[in-house]
């Protein structure tokens, strides 16, 4: 395949605007589009009004079932795009609190609830390994 010069179009001053929405998806991505919450302020929250939050795992079903956050919700990443009408909100403002078993799949499922509209979407700080290492109560069915 021959090699062929740059669209003269894009100086070398610029940026080639798919470039920069390429970046910009993999930055939110990395990041989330979560605010993260500690594991002392869910563990609180939930002991004081555990409906007045949603916490949505979003591991694979397998994976909830050996062990998960006392009323979590499974909702797998793989799946979360076409079952938001699932996650047991009233309204797109209510906080939401995700997690997995590390953080990349929380950070996209953050991601996915951001462009879905949800508004209060926080990631929990270490995920479940972090909660676990705390040696809070992780429930097993």
């Amino acid at each position: 395949m021959p090699i062929t010069a740059p669209d003269a179009r894009w100086s070398d001053k610029s940026l080639n605007p798919r470039l920069l929405l390429l970046v910009t998806f993999l930055s939110l991505l990395i990041s989330g589009c979560a605010t993260s919450i500690s594991h002392g302020t869910l563990n609180d929250r939930l002991t004081e009004a555990p409906a007045s939050l949603v916490v949505l795992d979003v591991r694979t079903n397998s994976e909830y079932r050996k062990g998960h956050l006392p009323g979590a919700v499974n909702i797998s990443v793989l799946v979360l795009p076409f079952r938001l009408g699932r996650i047991p909100v009233k309204s797109k403002e209510d906080p939401l609190v995700v997690y997995c078993s590390h953080g990349p799949r929380a950070g996209l499922a953050g991601f996915i609830l951001k462009v879905a509209g949800f508004k209060r979407v926080h990631q929990l700080e270490a995920d479940l390994k972090g909660w676990r290492a705390e040696g809070i109560l992780v429930k097993s069915p």
